[in-house]
């Protein structure tokens, strides 16, 4: 659920993302309307200074001291962005009346085209807007299709932990399983001790008549007891066969990948 819940407010974080960038553009937009003629001033002053053959090094020391001198023109350059023929323009809504006791209106860096004109720079940010609405609307409808899988996909696997949960509760663990154990190819249970006290507890508590006793000839292996539920029967020898490999596995030789003899190992009852 922690997931889902993620996934929702990534969704939700890259629609509003979405939204400012659309904002973004609108203003953009209206800010070179409402500047219509300092933006084509701005370009053009520009435009002349490249076409003269003046570099890049010393145009921009140009808008510099142009703004030093109190250039209104100069004074709307906040930077040039030469190799990819645009500049940045601070930009206000100067249009709307306002009172002299009225706070200056906040002032915008806007990106504008070198090779366009205002109005043209306007439009290029009108189409960035409708461009940024169709992402929008197709990010929704992918992410619709998204969290909806994503639901369908998490109920699935909660549903599955609440069936195994049940099934693990209603499970009986069985005694013999805090040894190590294995039935048989014949349906034989085969325990074996974890340690010197399980070894112990095995033979004196577990082992009853008819059962086997297997123990390997090899350092650290533990007692291992064959149960015997046909006590009147003797047990077939691939289940002895089996808990003599069981033993070995389980002493030390097994961990030092020493050679050992099949069959090394003894039965008593």
């Amino acid at each position: 659920m922690q997931r889902l819940s993620k996934i929702r407010n990534d969704q939700e974080n890259r629609v509003q993302l979405l939204k400012k960038e659309v904002d973004r553009a609108v203003t953009m937009a209206e800010l070179i309307e409402y500047n219509l003629e300092d933006v084509d001033a701005a370009i053009l002053a520009v435009r002349v200074a490249l076409a003269n053959g003046m570099n890049w090094d010393d145009l921009t020391r140009m808008v510099k001291e142009e703004k030093k001198s109190g250039n209104p023109v100069a004074g709307l350059i906040d930077k040039l962005h030469l190799e990819r023929n645009s500049m940045s323009l601070l930009l206000s809504n100067n249009l709307d009346e306002m009172d002299d006791d009225e706070i200056t209106q906040p002032v915008e860096k806007v990106e504008v085209d070198l090779s366009l004109s205002a109005h043209a720079n306007a439009r290029r940010w009108y189409e960035q807007k409708k461009k940024q609405e169709s992402k929008q609307e197709k990010t929704l409808t992918a992410h619709a299709k998204a969290f909806k899988a994503a639901e369908k996909k998490t109920r699935q696997q909660l549903s599955q932990e609440k069936s195994v949960a049940a099934i693990s509760h209603i499970r009986k663990v069985h005694w013999f399983e805090k040894f190590n154990w294995f039935i048989s190819s014949e349906n034989y249970l085969v325990i074996s001790g974890r340690d010197a006290q399980q070894n112990e507890m095995i033979v004196k508590r577990y082992m009853s008549k008819g059962d086997l006793y297997v123990h390997a000839e090899l350092h650290g292996a533990s007692s291992t007891v064959i149960k015997n539920h046909k006590p009147d029967n003797p047990v077939p020898p691939l289940t002895l066969n089996q808990a003599g490999s069981f033993t070995v596995c389980h002493s030390q030789a097994w961990n030092s990948k020493i050679v050992t003899v099949h069959g090394g190992y003894t039965l008593t009852r």
